[in-house]
């Protein structure tokens, strides 16, 4: 299924999580040990924007189409971190690229809402 509205949920892939909202708000967050669908109601319950929980990076996405782009932080340098990739509605395909390291294609499986 191709979504044609913005994305919009909790997304993860092992322990990144990035929640997004329509209006363009992205999320950053690492949550130990990795979630799953269980644990995301409970993460939608304190990753909110206002107030921003410590250790939350939040940041804008831009989207055109089911291309999405953001920058983040890395959590253990403190690089920027630009994150393009594509998004259909239970998954965004997304490439992570700083100055360390580049992953490629990292799938984050949409934990909630589990129904959209």
């Amino acid at each position: 299924m191709t979504s044609r509205r913005a994305p919009q949920g909790i997304f993860a892939a092992d322990v990144r999580v990035f929640r997004l909202y329509p209006d363009g708000t992205v999320l950053d967050v690492l949550v130990k040990p990795a979630p799953g669908p269980a644990e995301a109601a409970l993460i939608a319950t304190w990753l909110v924007p206002d107030p921003l929980p410590a250790g939350v990076h939040a940041t804008r996405y831009i989207r055109n189409g089911r291309h999405i782009e953001f920058s983040t932080r890395d959590r253990i340098h403190g690089a920027d971190v630009e994150v393009t990739g594509t998004y259909r509605g239970d998954a965004l395909l997304l490439d992570l690229r700083s100055p360390s390291r580049t992953l490629r294609q990292v799938r984050f499986r949409r934990l909630w809402p589990a129904d959209r």
